[in-house]
C-alpha cells in the first residue's frame, strides 16, 4: 500500500507558491495606483496654482494701473493749482489782496478733493508763504501766519531744487512728521509738488499737496483680491502694507525687519523685475511695480519731460498666497480627495468599477476647469472697467456688461462687429480701422496705452476715455488684443472748469486782469504796427462800501454783476471790459486815435448809469468815475498806461464823482444831455 502522502506536495508548500502574487500584485497594484494618483493631484495643484497666480498677476497690474492712475489725477491737481493765476499773482508779489485769493483757491481746491489734506505754497527759501488745511473737526482753513514753518532743510524741499515746468515731485509714503517728531497716532502721508513761476518766468517757490496716507493704502487693499494676502512694500523692501499689519512702516522708526529681512529670497526676485512671480516655500509671491515718481512723464507723455530725477521712487505690490492658501497634492488634503483614494483603491481591487471611478475624475478635471472659466468670467464681469475682446481682424469677440452699459449696446449687438467702425471716434483725424492703434496691438503684440481716444455711444454722445490695450496670446501665440478703458469725461470737464477759472472773474464773468495783461499787450504792438493809438480806462464805482455795509454781501455781489453788465453794454464789440478786483473795472479801448473818441465811450458809461440798479428788490443808485490814459501819449507800456489812468480816475474822484478825467486834464462832469445815449459808441 502506498502512503496517501507520496507523490503529491506538502499542502502548506503549495499554499504559499500560490499565494504569494496574490500578495505583490495587490501591493504593486495599490503602489501604482497611489503613484498615478499622486501624478494626478501633482498636476492638478499644479495647473490650479498656475491658474490662481494668473489671477493674481492681473489683479496687481489693475491694481497698479489704479495706483498710477489716483496719482496722475492727483499730478494734475498740483500742476493746475500751480499754474493758476491767483498762485502766479502770490509769486510776483506778496499783498494781501494775492494772499487772500490764493487762499481762497487753496480752499476750494481741498474741499473738492477729499484724498487731499493739506495745499501749501513754499517760497524759494523754503518757507511757507500759505498753507490750507482741513481741521481735525471738519472745516477748512489757512494756518495762521505765526504757525508757518520752515522747509529749507527738510529733504523733501531739498528733493524739489532741481524741478523745471511740468516736473512733479512724489515723495516717498512715510508716516508724517510734524517738529522733527512723528506724529501720533500714525499717519501715513505723502506729498506731491511742482515749481511756481511768476509771470515773468521766474521760479519763486513750490506748490505742494498732502495727500492722505491711510485712506490711499485703504483703498489699496480694497483693489486686491480676496484670494491672496496684499502686501506693498518700499523699494528698500520695508512694509507699507503688512498682510497681518505689523511692522508696517517700520523702517521710519528704525526697526529693519522689513520683507527683505523676513524673505531675502523672494525679495531678491521680487526687487529685480517689474513684474512676475516667484514661488518659495512660504508660497507663491505675484507682483507688480508702482512708479509714484514717473507722474509727471506719464502727465506729459514724454520721457524727456516732466521727470523728478532727484527722487526715483517706487513701490512693489504684492499678492502673496501662502502656502496653506494654495491647492496641495496630498492624498488627506481634504476629505473629499482622500474618500476618492480610498474609493479608487476599491474600484482597483474590486476591478469591475476602475473605469467609472476614472470618469469621476476626469469629470472632477473638467469640474475644475469649469469653475476656473467661471471664476474667470466672474472678474471680467464685475471689473470696474469696460473691457473687450477682439481678433486680429479687429472683431469684437466678447464684452463685459460694464462695457455695454458705458457704450448704450447690448451684448448681442457688438459681439461680430469692427470695433472700430462701430465705436471708435477720432474727431481730429481720419483715421481709418486699418490704422487703428487699439487694432495694431492684435498684429504688433505691443501694448497701446492712451487717455485721449474719444468712443462715441450708441445714441450718438461722445465720451472722452483712458484706453489700455494688450496683446491675446494662446499658446505664446497672439490671437487678438483685450482693451479695457474708463470713461473720464467728468475729469476732463472739471479739467476744463479749472482752466477757465484762471481766465475769467467768477463773480461778474467777465476777463480778469491775465486776459487783460495779454490783450493790452497785443494792443500796444498793433497800434505800434499800424500807427493806431489806444485808450486804458479805470472805472471805480462810487460808495460801493455803503451797498455792502447796508444791504450785505449777497446784494453787493449782485450789484457788482448788474454793473458789469452795463459796463459791457456802453462799449464798442472791440472793447474788453475786465475786472480789476473788488469794486474796479478797467475797460481796454483799442484803436483809438485821440481822446475824444475816449470820452464819446465815457459819456455813454456814465449815461449808463443814470438809470438806478434794482437788485434783490432793492433800489440803488449807482455812479462811477472814470480815468483815461491813451497811448502813446501818457505812457509807451502797459505798466505806464495802467497807472496814468489810475491817476487819472483818483483826480476824477477828488474832484466829486460821476466823472470822467483824461490824465493831464481837468476831470468833466457832464450833464445828462450830453452824456450821449449808449447806443452812441456800439
Amino acid at each position: 500500500m502506498i502512503p496517501d502522502h507520496v507523490g503529491s506536495a506538502h499542502p502548506n508548500a503549495e499554499r504559499t507558491r500560490w499565494s504569494w502574487p496574490f500578495i505583490v500584485a495587490p501591493v504593486a497594484l495599490v503602489l501604482i495606483y497611489s503613484l498615478v494618483f499622486v501624478a494626478i493631484l501633482s498636476d492638478q495643484a499644479m495647473r490650479e496654482r498656475a491658474e490662481l497666480a494668473m489671477e493674481q498677476q492681473a489683479t496687481v497690474e489693475t491694481t497698479v494701473r489704479g495706483l498710477e492712475t489716483r496719482l496722475d489725477s492727483l499730478g494734475s491737481d498740483v500742476l493746475v493749482a500751480a499754474a493758476a493765476p491767483a498762485v502766479v499773482q502770490l509769486a510776483d508779489g506778496r499783498t494781501e489782496e494775492s494772499l487772500q485769493q490764493a487762499a481762497e483757491l487753496f480752499v476750494a481746491f481741498v474741499s473738492k478733493k477729499h484724498s487731499i489734506q493739506e495745499l501749501r505754497y513754499i517760497d524759494e527759501q523754503g518757507r511757507e508763504v500759505l498753507v490750507v488745511k482741513k481741521a481735525e473737526g471738519g472745516g477748512i482753513a489757512p494756518v495762521p501766519e505765526h504757525q508757518l514753518a520752515d522747509w529749507s532743510d527738510h529733504y523733501s524741499f531739498q528733493d524739489t531744487r532741481t524741478l523745471a515746468v511740468g516736473d512733479v515731485y512724489v515723495s516717498p509714503l512715510d508716516l508724517r512728521v510734524e517738529d522733527s517728531e512723528i506724529v501720533v497716532p500714525w499717519h501715513p502721508t505723502m506729498r506731491l509738488a511742482t515749481p511756481v513761476f511768476d509771470s515773468e518766468g521766474a521760479r519763486q517757490g513750490l506748490v505742494v499737496i498732502y495727500v492722505d496716507g491711510a485712506q490711499f493704502l485703504e483703498r489699496f487693499r480694497e483693489s486686491m483680491s480676496d484670494s491672496s494676502l496684499p502686501i506693498m512694500l518700499n523699494a528698500d523692501g520695508g512694509w507699507l502694507v503688512a498682510p497681518d499689519g505689523l511692522g508696517e512702516f517700520g523702517f521710519a522708526l528704525g526697526d529693519e525687519n522689513g520683507f527683505a529681512t523676513s524673505s531675502p529670497e523672494a525679495w531678491a526676485a521680487i526687487s529685480a523685475a517689474e513684474t512676475g512671480e516667484v514661488s518659495g516655500p512660504d508660497g507663491i509671491y505675484a507682483y507688480g511695480t508702482a512708479h509714484p515718481s514717473h507722474v509727471g512723464v506719464r502727465l506729459a507723455g514724454d520721457e524727456t519731460h516732466g521727470f523728478n530725477h532727484a527722487h526715483d521712487d517706487l513701490w512693489k505690490i504684492v499678492a502673496w498666497m501662502p502656502s496653506a492658501m494654495l491647492p496641495s497634492a496630498s492624498i488627506v488634503r481634504d476629505t473629499a480627495t482622500f474618500a476618492l483614494y480610498v474609493a479608487g483603491l476599491v474600484v482597483l481591487l474590486a476591478l469591475g468599477t476602475y473605469a467609472a471611478q476614472m470618469t469621476v475624475v476626469r469629470l472632477r478635471v473638467s469640474r475644475s476647469e469649469a469653475d476656473t472659466k467661471l471664476r474667470l468670467e466672474a472678474i471680467q464681469n464685475t471689473l470696474g472697467e469696460g473691457l473687450f475682446v477682439m481678433d486680429t481682424r479687429g472683431t469684437i469677440t466678447d464684452v463685459n456688461p460694464e462695457c455695454a452699459r458705458l457704450l448704450g449696446w447690448r451684448r448681442e449687438e457688438m459681439i461680430g462687429r469692427d470695433a472700430h467702425a462701430l465705436f471708435h471716434a477720432h474727431p481730429d483725424t481720419e483715421s481709418t480701422s486699418a490704422f487703428c492703434p487699439m487694432r495694431a496691438v492684435a498684429t504688433t503684440g505691443m501694448t497701446f496705452r492712451s487717455n485721449d481716444e474719444v468712443f462715441v455711444r450708441k445714441d450718438g454722445c461722445l465720451i472722452h476715455v483712458g484706453v489700455s490695450a494688450a496683446p491675446f496670446t494662446v499658446n505664446g501665440g497672439v490671437t487678438g488684443a483685450v482693451v479695457t478703458f474708463r470713461d473720464i469725461t467728468e475729469i476732463r470737464r472739471y479739467q476744463e472748469e479749472i482752466r477757465q477759472l484762471a481766465f475769467v472773474d467768477e463773480l461778474t464773468g467777465l476777463p480778469n486782469r491775465r486776459v487783460l495783461n495779454d490783450r493790452l499787450e497785443q494792443a500796444i504792438a498793433m497800434a505800434d504796427r499800424h500807427g493806431n493809438g489806444l485808450a486804458v480806462m479805470f472805472v471805480d464805482l462810487d460808495r460801493f462800501k455803503s451797498v455792502n455795509d447796508v444791504h450785505g454781501h449777497e446784494a453787493g455781489d449782485a450789484f457788482l454783476r448788474e454793473i458789469a453788465d452795463r459796463l459791457s453794454a456802453s462799449v464798442r464789440a472791440s472793447d474788453t471790459v475786465v475786472r480789476q478786483g473788488g469794486d474796479e473795472f478797467v475797460v481796454l479801448l483799442p484803436e483809438v486815435s485821440d481822446a475824444s473818441e475816449a470820452e464819446v465811450v465815457a459819456r455813454a458809461i456814465l449815461a449808463a448809469f443814470e438809470t438806478p440798479v434794482t437788485v434783490l428788490g432793492i433800489e440803488l443808485d449807482a455812479s462811477v468815475s472814470l480815468g483815461i490814459a491813451l497811448y502813446p501819449e501818457h505812457g509807451t507800456d502797459a505798466d505806464a498806461l495802467m497807472a496814468e489812468a489810475d491817476a487819472a480816475m483818483y483826480g476824477s474822484k477828488e474832484a466829486g464823482r460821476t466823472r470822467f478825467c483824461v490824465s493831464g486834464n481837468e476831470p468833466v462832469h457832464p450833464e445828462p444831455a450830453q452824456r450821449g445815449p449808449v447806443a452812441a459808441v456800439r
